[in-house]
């Protein structure tokens, strides 16, 4: 039972103010505030829309954001918890994590998005029908088409340098991965750690006169950074790739990937089935996504890098 009182919230920098015993509530929590992630929000909020399921209109979204802190995603999860809401999100691995435990004690559903591997992670046991009342969809990291894309606008780049955080499960597979995948394609991998956010300007200079091009994988503390990261990268000489469709907007050379907004709107039509009587457990985690190829022309520019006219076909092209 929801409590009976008026509960007054902010959410995305606006006040509501709503009976929350009227209307259902999905909360939304996300480990940090960078574009690959905000975009998975909005694809959430927009398929719920889709779906009649309106803020403050027909449904009730409370929002917050960890801001890259693992012991704030979990009490956010705690204080979400205890609203008692009718669906639990999280955006990222860590936060989804952090909600696992508090929204089961209440029998809330959860649903993940921006989650490499969620058995790794374990927040299912299986990602076809399962006892956990818990579904959501896996953004798994293909990386052999990323080595491929490097292989082809960096010839002659034989270094790759990686910045992400290891606390981060999706990233520590992502690197595990890689040492496996690179030596076979004729990469040599070099690796700069970053603990937080702030630390990771200092990780990317760190490999400069090492790596030939700096590859992010889904990381998010790295993510939170890209644009700093672009910056410094156009200025060492040092293309920056990443598998996340959304950054080569903020000058990212080039990255072959599925959108995130799509992978959110995705998460938010499993959230809308769930608010109609759906079970979270017969609802299969969705793995498979189209995947796009984006270029971004001035980094290829001021890098000096050329792009084939069947690439430039098959890219989406940005200035």
């Amino acid at each position: 039972m929801k409590p009976l009182h008026l509960l007054i919230f902010t959410i995305f920098g606006m006040s509501f103010a709503d009976d929350t015993s009227k209307l259902p509530i999905v909360v939304i929590t996300q480990i940090v505030e960078h574009e690959a992630l905000t975009n998975e929000r909005d694809g959430v909020i927009e398929a719920l829309k889709d779906a009649g399921f309106e803020n403050g209109k027909t449904i009730t979204i409370l929002y917050e954001n960890a801001q890259g802190n693992i012991a704030t995603a979990s009490q956010i999860a705690a204080g979400f918890a205890s609203r008692q809401p009718d669906v639990a999100v999280g955006i990222s691995t860590p936060s989804a994590q952090a909600l696992i435990q508090p929204m089961a004690k209440q029998g809330v559903p959860v649903v993940f998005t921006a989650v490499t591997d969620p058995l790794e992670a374990r927040l299912v046991s299986t990602l076809d029908k399962r006892p956990e009342n818990v579904t959501g969809v896996s953004d798994g990291l293909a990386l052999q088409p990323q080595l491929e894309l490097i292989q082809k606008l960096l010839p002659k780049a034989r270094i790759i340098g990686v910045i992400y955080n290891p606390g981060e499960a999706n990233s520590a597979k992502a690197v595990l991965k890689l040492q496996d995948l690179a030596p076979a394609m004729g990469f040599s991998l070099v690796f700069a750690t970053t603990a937080k956010t702030s630390d990771t300007m200092m990780a990317a200079i760190s490999l400069v006169g090492k790596a030939d091009v700096i590859f992010i994988p889904n990381d998010n503390t790295a993510m939170a950074s890209i644009v700093g990261i672009v910056s410094f990268g156009r200025a060492n000489g040092l293309p920056v790739l990443t598998p996340d469709y959304d950054s080569v907007d903020q000058g990212v050379l080039a990255v072959r990937s599925a959108s995130h907004k799509a992978m959110g709107y995705k998460a938010g039509q499993m959230v809308a089935k769930i608010l109609k009587g759906e079970k979270a457990s017969d609802l299969p985690v969705e793995v498979d996504h189209k995947m796009d190829l984006a270029i971004n022309m001035t980094s290829a520019t001021q890098m000096g890098i050329t792009i084939s006219e069947d690439m430039k076909k098959e890219a989406k092209l940005v200035e």
